[in-house]
């Protein structure tokens, strides 16, 4: 079972901001999502934390493709939802 995504963010219903239009569509918890949605939603969110990595050095950002390739090459898919729940959980810890 999965919290709310107001146990995750600041979101409250009604204030019409759009995390809460994302709950009112989708529910509370994200449940109404499918699948590839989810991926789309976890793609436009790496994109958004993208832009304020300032500390990223041009070299950085050249490998981000190589490190996309490797993932893709040398994880299983049956992997890829843990290795993302790790990094998500450490994007949270100072």
């Amino acid at each position: 079972m999965s919290n709310p995504l107001g146990f995750y963010t600041s979101v409250m219903p009604g204030d019409g901001s759009y995390l809460d239009a994302l709950q009112q569509e989708f529910g509370s918890e994200l449940e109404g999502l499918t699948t590839a949605q989810q991926l789309i939603l976890v793609q436009g969110v790496a994109a958004a934390l993208m832009l304020h990595v300032e500390e990223m050095q041009s070299q950085e950002k050249k490998n981000i493709a190589a490190i996309v390739k490797l993932t893709q090459k040398h994880v299983a898919v049956d992997k890829l939802p843990g290795l993302l729940e790790c990094i998500a959980n450490k994007l949270n810890t100072p």
